[in-house]
C-alpha cells in the first residue's frame, strides 16, 4: 500500500536501509521464490516492501535514486509472481503496476523489460491473454533497437518475455504467433548458449524446451506432448520452481494420454520437490483429483489428500 496509515506498524520507527543491504535482501527473496519456499517468502515480503519504498523516498536524485527505484521495482516483481502463484490476482495486479511505474521512472532498460514481463504474467493469470500478448509485442518500444541482444541479461529478459508471449498467444489461440514467439525465444537461447539465471529468469535452452511442452498442452496436442515429455530437461540447471512446474506439465501430458500411473509418479515427484508450489497450483490440484478418480493406488489417494483436493 502507498499509505503509511494503511500499512500501520510496518513503517513505525523504520529507518531507510542501505541500498547494498537492500539489494542482498531482494536477491534472497527471489532465491526463496525460485526454491518454491512460498511461506518463508510471504513472511519476508511486507518488511522488504516497506524498506524498498522507504529507499525510494530517501534517495531523490542521481545513481542512488535509480538504484532505489530499480530495487523497488524488482521487489514488486517478486511480490507479484508470488501473489499470482497463490491466486491473489488483484493484489498481484497492484504489485505489478507499482513495479512497472518504478521501472519506467528508473530508466533502466533491463528493469523496464522485466516489469513488462511481470505485467504480462499477471494479465495472463487474470485471463487477459490478448492484453498480455499486446504487452509482450510492445515491451521493447522505446528501447534501443539492438539492446535485446547486447548482453546475457538482455538476451535472457527478451527470451523469457517471448516465452510468456507464446503461452499467451496459445490461449487466444493463435498458433502462428505462438510459433513466431517461440522461434524468437529459441534464437535468444541459442545466442546465450547455455542455461542461466540472469535477473532470476532461469532462461536458456532448457526453459525453451519446457515451454515447448507447455505450448503442446495449451493447444491440446496430446501426442506431441507425450512425445516431448521424456525429453523435457529436469536437471539442476533449472531452479526448483521451474523444474517442479515442468514436471507438473510432464504429469499433465501423461494424464491427458490416459497413462495414469506415469502421471501420478511425475506429480508425486513434483510435490516432493515443491510441496507449497503444488498445493497452490490449480492445475496440480485438478490433476490430483482426476488421478484419484482413475486410480486405486494408495499413494495417489495420499497425494490427493496432501494437495487438499479430498475432504
Amino acid at each position: 500500500m502507498h499509505s503509511r496509515h494503511l500499512a500501520g506498524a510496518l513503517y513505525a520507527g523504520r529507518e531507510p536501509p542501505r541500498l547494498e543491504r537492500l539489494g542482498v535482501e531482494v536477491d534472497a527473496a527471489w532465491g526463496l521464490f525460485q526454491a518454491s519456499a512460498y511461506g518463508r517468502l510471504a513472511e519476508r515480503l511486507p518488511a522488504l516492501l516497506a524498506d524498498a519504498r522507504l529507499a525510494t523516498h530517501e534517495h531523490a536524485a542521481g545513481r542512488e535514486r535509480v538504484e532505489a527505484l530499480r530495487l523497488f521495482a524488482v521487489t514488486c516483481h517478486v511480490t507479484a509472481v508470488l501473489l499470482r502463484s497463490l491466486g491473489e490476482t488483484s493484489l498481484a495486479w497492484t504489485a505489478a503496476d507499482q513495479g512497472d511505474v518504478a521501472a519506467s521512472d528508473s530508466g533502466d532498460p533491463a528493469v523496464i523489460l522485466a516489469l513488462r514481463r511481470c505485467v504480462a504474467h499477471v494479465q495472463l493469470g487474470a485471463g487477459m491473454a490478448a492484453d498480455a500478448v499486446d504487452v509482450v509485442l510492445h515491451a521493447a518500444d522505446g528501447l534501443p533497437r539492438t539492446w535485446s541482444g547486447s548482453s546475457p541479461t538482455a538476451l535472457s529478459l527478451y527470451g523469457t518475455l517471448c516465452l510468456n508471449g507464446a503461452v499467451a498467444a496459445a490461449r487466444l489461440p493463435d498458433r502462428s504467433l505462438a510459433g513466431d514467439l517461440m522461434a524468437q525465444a529459441r534464437r535468444a537461447a541459442d545466442q546465450l548458449g547455455a542455461d542461466a539465471n540472469e535477473m532470476w529468469t532461469s532462461f536458456g535452452p532448457a526453459n525453451v524446451e519446457c515451454h515447448r511442452l507447455a505450448l503442446a498442452l495449451e493447444f491440446e496436442d496430446v501426442q506431441l506432448a507425450v512425445d516431448l515429455a521424456p525429453r523435457v530437461p529436469l536437471g539442476r540447471d533449472l531452479p526448483v520452481e521451474r523444474r517442479a512446474r515442468a514436471r507438473l506439465d510432464v504429469a499433465r501430458a501423461y494424464g491427458a494420454a490416459g497413462r495414469t500411473d506415469e502421471a501420478a509418479d511425475q506429480l508425486k515427484r513434483a510435490f516432493r520437490a515443491a510441496p507449497e508450489q503444488m498445493r497452490a497450483h490449480g492445475l496440480a490440484r485438478e490433476l490430483a483429483r482426476r488421478l484419484h478418480r482413475q486410480s486405486a493406488r494408495r499413494d495417489v489417494r495420499e497425494l490427493a489428500l496432501a494437495l487438499g483436493v479430498l475432504t
